[in-house]
């Protein structure tokens, strides 16, 4: 990511899409750096090197891209992908009453793009294909690094 950030708020071709097979590379690239970025400074580096070396790569994230529960969404800008979100289906606490909720599992954005409007792109895009019409409620994460919390007994002691 080392692009001029300014480029990307100025380019009005930046576009949210349903991830590929080709982009798992680069997505992992991308996930591995913003997940060491929100973490790093508050995990230590034997638990960082696990996570990012059991969680991070392009099989890993090739798969993720592959499955059929999960959404992969990327904003790319000048092929470069600055930002992903993954929603995902499947079960729910008992405290999320809705016949197909789907769940934000990530939402991240590289460091030098914050406050340039990736994220809200990513949260606002319409789910491709077929899919939008499985869900009927969006769960956010169980606890976020802000405090974001779901009020469900069965998952209020999880953290992400």
């Amino acid at each position: 990511m080392n692009r001029d950030s300014k480029a990307v708020a100025d380019d009005r071709s930046s576009v949210v899409r349903r991830a590929g097979r080709p982009d798992a590379k680069q997505l992992s690239s991308l996930a591995e750096a913003t997940f060491r970025d929100t973490f790093e400074a508050t995990n230590a580096p034997e638990n960082m090197a696990l996570h990012c070396r059991t969680g991070y790569g392009e099989a890993i994230q090739a798969t993720e891209i592959a499955d059929p529960d999960m959404v992969t969404l990327v904003c790319e800008s000048q092929g470069t992908l600055v930002g992903f979100a993954q929603l995902r289906w499947g079960e729910s606490p008992s405290c999320v009453v809705a016949a197909a909720p789907r769940e934000i599992q990530r939402l991240y954005v590289a460091r030098e793009f914050h406050g340039l409007g990736v994220a809200r792109q990513l949260g606002h895009s319409r789910v491709p294909g077929d899919v939008s019409e499985r869900i009927d409620e969006m769960r956010p994460p169980v606890r976020t690094s802000k405090g974001t919390r779901c009020e469900c007994p069965e998952v209020s002691d999880l953290a992400i």
